[in-house]
């Protein structure tokens, strides 16, 4: 199970980063639909998510049960100043922390994806189901993506 969630991890953060790419650099900052994020938000989102979920697979390898702390991406945009950033710094880093995470999962003795850590909400959660996790929140992203360069 664990190599076959890691194929599909990276394989989605591979197409996400090729589709970020594609959208012309003109464009990454275009609004398609009223209340909803340009595409290089969505970009900065997904840079900063990764960077909070490859703190809770390392957190969850080295510590006991540690507790995972949730985000509020409601809150991003404007604390973490999206409108102001490089796109392409983010895209960087996504390929970056992704290749990291690969590297560190495929090293791993298999009983380390039943490493559990605490979320406040929903409890225990395994590597892989953070892995999981991260995976549906990324396929979600991408698929927001796919509307903005379709709608543009």
């Amino acid at each position: 199970m664990s190599e076959n969630l890691l194929s599909q991890y990276s394989t989605l953060v591979n197409d996400f980063s090729a589709l970020s790419k594609s959208i012309a650099a003109g464009d990454l900052s275009k609004v398609t639909k009223a209340g909803e994020w340009p595409a290089a938000s969505v970009v900065h989102h997904m840079a900063d998510s990764e960077s909070y979920f490859l703190t809770r697979y390392f957190n969850a390898l080295v510590e006991n049960r540690p507790t995972i702390h949730p985000f509020d991406e409601d809150l991003f945009p404007v604390s973490l100043k999206y409108a102001e950033r490089d796109p392409q710094k983010s895209i960087a880093f996504i390929k970056a922390s992704s290749a990291i995470l690969v590297d560190v999962l495929q090293s791993v003795p298999q009983e380390s994806w039943n490493r559990i850590s605490i979320h406040p909400e929903s409890g225990e959660m395994k590597v892989s189901d953070i892995l999981a996790k991260a995976i549906s929140h990324t396929n979600a992203h991408a698929g927001q993506l796919k509307e903005i360069k379709a709608a543009l």
